[in-house]
């Protein structure tokens, strides 16, 4: 998630066109502004406490945060035609939540090892050991710019 926050200011500070800057700026306040990072904080909170619905209500709001970046905030919204990496990281942010959304959905209190991977899986969503590191790094590097 970090990655992606990281890839919408780049975005941001190097786009000459204003729709783009403007759809960036609004996918940079779904990121922030509505806290998805702290929704992160609170899934694993509530992992340990072992809220389950919580896990997956937290889950499910950082999911949207990345859909509504790239399809807007209502369905009336047109898409916009975004050709950067920003797209690929906020399919993948929602890929990660809706893993942890269905795991959440049916774990029990008894099944410790699904525990492990919900919270392996948060440790990585917060982008610890994001696969996407390295396009990124390449992306925002001084020499692609």
């Amino acid at each position: 998630m970090l990655n992606t926050i990281s890839l919408i200011k780049s975005l941001i500070r190097n786009s000459t066109d204003s729709d783009a800057k403007d759809h960036y700026e609004l996918c940079l306040t779904h990121f922030t502004e509505y806290d998805a990072l702290k929704e992160v904080e609170k899934a694993e909170e509530m992992l340990k406490a072992k809220d389950y619905k919580s896990v997956n209500q937290a889950a499910g709001d950082v999911g949207w945060d990345a859909e509504t970046c790239v399809y807007g905030d209502s369905p009336s919204d047109p898409v916009f035609p975004d050709h950067s990496l920003l797209p690929h990281f906020a399919a993948y942010v929602e890929l990660v939540t809706d893993i942890i959304c269905v795991i959440a959905s049916y774990l029990s209190a008894t099944d410790r090892l699904l525990i492990d991977v919900i919270h392996i899986t948060l440790q990585y969503f917060r982008c610890k050991r994001s696969r996407f590191e390295s396009p990124l790094k390449y992306y925002l590097s001084d020499d692609n710019n």
